[in-house]
């Protein structure tokens, strides 16, 4: 996307244009532009950079979006992970695992509980007691004497 107002003051430490007007009173600069030409952002919306240039404060390149969907949008580990769709040793759909919606392959979980299973198999077999007291062994009867024929 071409035509990128690209702010050329002060910035914070990830890219974005800030001024300030006191040393209380900071702004962002997109912001500011936004609202400027633009009017109020809506309640609960954030501005996403639809040129993906964070410096550039040009309005026609901002659009106000949910957090949510400026995360999924954007380059990051969240946007990367919700991109994935089949997982690339099984190449099947990944399917909801649990009720917080995390998402994998079945045969990896499969796989993966196995392994725990016998990593850890020592802490869920019976353990046999070394510490039994020896029965005493019985003491054989003595024999009576068997009466001698004529």
């Amino acid at each position: 996307m071409s035509g990128c107002w690209l702010w050329t003051g002060w910035g914070t430490h990830d890219g974005y244009g800030r001024f300030a007007v006191t040393q209380k009173v900071k702004f962002s600069a997109h912001r500011f532009a936004y609202e400027l030409y633009r009017g109020p952002i809506p309640l609960g919306r954030t501005l996403d950079h639809l040129c993906r240039v964070r410096r550039c404060v040009n309005p026609a390149h901002l659009e106000p979006v949910s957090l949510r969907e400026n995360i999924l949008r954007g380059e990051g580990l969240a946007a990367l992970n919700a991109s994935k769709t089949h997982c690339p040793e099984h190449l099947v759909n990944l399917v909801l695992l649990n009720s917080k919606g995390d998402r994998g392959c079945r045969l990896c979980y499969r796989r993966w509980v196995n392994a725990s299973w016998h990593r850890n198999k020592h802490r869920y077999q019976r353990k046999e007691t070394t510490m039994e007291r020896p029965r005493p062994v019985p003491e054989p009867e003595p024999e009576e004497p068997q009466p001698q024929g004529p």
